[in-house]
């Protein structure tokens, strides 16, 4: 979620919440990707897609629809799972990294693309390096920022260089799909998002291959006979464009889509209770926040004043008004304090206007004065990555790994580095040391880190340079015929694993 955005995003697009307490998952993270060991075979799975996919292309894609199109069609290094505990998929193993962590090493697994040539390294440096080129013609936006390079160290070795360490790298960048470097040798970066590839690509290293496209209404998709993962259980998987409220809620209940994710709360409440359907909520991985600009000069350079009036704000209220769920916060107890200044939203974000217009109120009572400023998208990124802002509802987040580094760390201020996201513009020496020990650990091993995370987030709270107040609520409808879908967690709000796909079958 980037500060202009709604509410999806990629670093692909991958946002996080700090929050989450994610367990160790060593085991599995070594153990790649396994089908289901009891699976039916044949059937279709039939996927509502709200509009119509943009572009089948990772390099391009940059909308929530396309990119679940696609999803089924590109191999990934690695995926998260429903607790965002990350493992291999392409990769073999987890990454090498060096003792100063500014190198990792990635060996990937035997496998191939749908037209039987092997996916090499060669493939993985083609579609980084290409997401790197400042040229590239992407409604994409990717963040490679702590990557210096990236090279091929054999067919089936990478080795990334970081400029730094990084110890989100891997929950946060190498979730990445992966193109064939072959079918795109030929077309020029400016033009990506016009090649044919784009719109109907002929190879793939997921489990589904294109197999007709009707714009604008479907996608047919046929297994890959060469996916790495195994024979997919479905005989074949159906988007449809479905854009009409009554129209989807009518599909759903008659039994006619087996699979409609990110439905209306309208569609939601009219299929509660419809046999054979069942709607499942979930917290999105991205969150909005109240951030605070520290800098020295600005209404909230004191901490003292950022606890105050976060201590004041209900997050309730303010979840209540933009329409999302509340994410815990410190309520009660502040005292009055002095302070005035802007509060910068998006322009045309109604959800945003909304619990900016109950934080105003709210603030007020406690001696805040804030009045509401309402700018252009690019505009509001622009001001935040400058620091010219008093305050600002910003959405943060960045990847699956619970480091936030880039939202705090003193070296994410955009000043410094202009793909920062510590807009606040924070330099908290302690806060920083405690960063670095997380740096410092294995970034699988969520047990090991989580009593520095801990101390992370008390510190965080203690100098309040944001308050988290609220995310963006899911519903998702399944066909009660689904089986093999497990856990619905964030895997399903970003469509992390193309594995799934595979993975997932009819019952009877």
């Amino acid at each position: 979620m980037t500060p202009q955005s709604g509410n999806w995003y990629t670093s692909r697009a991958i946002r996080k919440l700090p929050s989450v307490l994610l367990l160790a998952a060593i085991v599995s993270a070594c153990s790649g990707y396994h089908p289901a060991p009891v699976a039916r075979r044949g059937g279709e799975l039939v996927v509502a897609l709200g509009q119509d996919a943009q572009s089948l292309n990772p390099l391009v894609a940059g909308d929530v629809w396309s990119v679940r199109a696609l999803t089924p069609l590109y191999p990934q290094l690695y995926e998260a799972g429903a607790d965002l505990s990350v493992h291999p998929s392409l990769a073999a193993g987890l990454p090498e990294i060096s003792k100063d962590g500014l190198t990792w090493t990635v060996t990937l697994r035997s496998a191939r693309w749908s037209n039987g040539r092997p996916i090499t390294a060669e493939d993985v440096v083609y579609t980084i390096k290409t997401e790197m080129d400042p040229t590239l013609d992407t409604r994409a936006s990717f963040d490679w920022s702590p990557l210096q390079s990236v090279e091929k160290v054999d067919a089936s070795t990478v080795r990334f260089h970081l400029s730094r360490a990084d110890g989100a790298f891997l929950g946060n960048r190498l979730l990445a799909p992966i193109v064939p470097a072959e079918s795109l040798a030929t077309v020029s970066l400016q033009s990506m998002s016009s090649a044919i590839f784009s719109t109907q690509p002929p190879v793939a290293g997921g489990p589904f291959v294109l197999k007709q496209r009707s714009p604008g209404q479907s996608l047919e998709l046929a297994p890959n006979p060469h996916y790495f993962g195994g024979k997919p259980n479905f005989d074949q998987v159906t988007m449809l464009v479905i854009g009409d409220q009554n129209a989807l809620e009518t599909q759903i209940a008659q039994g006619n889509v087996t699979w409609a994710p990110d439905i209306p709360a309208a569609v939601a409440a009219q299929l509660k209770g419809v046999p054979n359907v069942t709607v499942r909520s979930f917290r999105q991985l991205g969150r909005f926040a109240l951030v605070f600009n520290a800098r020295p000069g600005r209404p909230f350079m004191d901490s003292t004043s950022r606890t105050a009036l976060a201590s004041a704000l209900n997050s309730q209220k303010i979840a209540t008004a933009a329409g999302g769920i509340p994410i815990p916060s410190r309520t009660g107890g502040a005292s009055s304090i002095q302070s005035a200044g802007e509060l910068l939203i998006p322009l045309g974000d109604q959800s945003r206007a909304a619990a900016a217009a109950e934080v105003v109120r709210e603030a007020a009572a406690v001696g805040a004065t804030l009045t509401t400023k309402a700018v252009a998208p690019g505009e509001f990124a622009a001001r935040l990555r400058s620091g010219d802002f008093d305050s600002a509802l910003a959405g943060l987040g960045e990847g699956v790994d619970p480091d936030p580094q880039a939202t705090a760390a003193s070296w994410e201020t955009p000043a410094a580095d202009p793909h920062g996201q510590n807009f606040s513009g924070l330099a908290d020496r302690q806060l920083d040391v405690l960063l670095k020990q997380d740096l410092a650990l294995p970034p699988w091993d969520r047990a090991a880190r989580q009593p520095v995370l801990d101390q992370i987030s008390a510190r965080i709270a203690a100098d309040a340079p944001y308050v988290d107040l609220w995310a963006v609520n899911e519903l998702d409808a399944f066909s009660g015929t689904l089986t093999g879908v497990g856990a619905v967690g964030p895997q399903l709000d970003q469509d992390l694993q193309s594995s799934f796909y595979a993975r997932w079958s009819l019952s009877g």
